[in-house]
């Protein structure tokens, strides 16, 4: 099986948008007003984690790698690990810039070390100062040559995928939900599953994604969401002639996949019950 990864990106662009979109318009108001609230500060972290670990899934490595530490300062707002000030607004929005630009060179091929470098040194210094600065003592940072030449000069360094290590997630094999319960080192074809490439599996459950119904946007509210979950899941649920039938959708295009076979299990569950109903039906045509 050919993995052609050009579409799943272009999936994902779309996605992106509009978690651009929810990230710019919370700190738009966050510089009007000069605070953030507990509710927009983890719905940023959502939204840049969201950004950070789908574009690693669709192989976009740099902007992953400039987007985990955008993720890791918003990770230490909503933690209270340092205290927002204003001027962090725009340099949010600075970063979010950025992101946009890397993710438009990267998907045409035309990003490589040496312009990852000179697009993001200066705001990475401003990031990371922040990042690094104590609770009491978060102030603007004042970028000074010689940080910024360090963050130059450093432009390998790994980055996070779901909370695990970017690098080592993409060339494990037997990493993903589709590996084998019994997780070694072994690579043989054995050791993980029926797929034969690693990101095959990314593409069998983004696919999978397709098949839930359109989730309206009026159904995207507080009290249809999974808590617990990093990225935005919502979940409705109707009864219909005794039987109760599932919705849900994902900002995130993989988890998209993961809630499919999430509702295709239970109703698979309880098809012995309904041996009328179909499955699939059932995810997309309710009423």
């Amino acid at each position: 099986m050919s993995f052609d990864i050009s579409k799943y990106r272009e999936m994902f662009v779309e996605e992106a948008e509009e978690l651009f979109e929810s990230a710019d318009n919370i700190l738009l108001a966050a510089e009007n007003n000069g605070s953030l609230t507990e509710e927009e500060m983890g719905q940023l972290f959502r939204d840049v984690h969201t950004l950070k670990g789908s574009g690693a899934s669709v192989e976009l490595t740099l902007f992953a790698k400039y987007t985990h530490s955008v993720e890791n300062l918003m990770d230490k707002l909503r933690n209270h690990k340092i205290e927002f000030i204003p001027e962090m607004a725009g340099s949010l929005m600075d970063a979010l810039d950025v992101m946009k630009e890397l993710l438009e060179l990267e998907c045409d091929d035309e990003l490589t070390d040496e312009i990852f470098a000179s697009k993001t040194t200066e705001t990475l210094a401003i990031i990371n100062a922040y990042s690094d600065a104590k609770k009491e003592e978060t102030k603007a940072p004042e970028v000074k040559a010689a940080a910024v030449a360090k963050k130059k000069d450093n432009i390998t360094e790994a980055v996070g995928f779901y909370d695990d290590d970017l690098n080592s997630a993409l060339t494990n094999k037997a990493y993903g939900i589709f590996a084998d319960d019994d997780i070694s080192n072994d690579t043989s074809a054995d050791a993980f599953g029926f797929f034969d490439d690693e990101l095959e599996k990314y593409q069998f459950i983004i696919d999978l994604g397709k098949n839930l119904s359109a989730f309206k946007d009026e159904d995207k509210i507080t009290q249809h969401i999974v808590h617990g979950c990093t990225s935005q899941v919502w979940l409705t649920c109707t009864q219909k002639q005794g039987v109760l039938l599932f919705n849900g959708t994902s900002d995130a295009i993989i988890v998209k996949g993961l809630v499919y076979i999430l509702l295709r299990s239970h109703i698979e569950a309880n098809s012995e019950r309904e041996k009328s109903h179909d499955p699939v039906v059932s995810l997309t045509k309710q009423s």
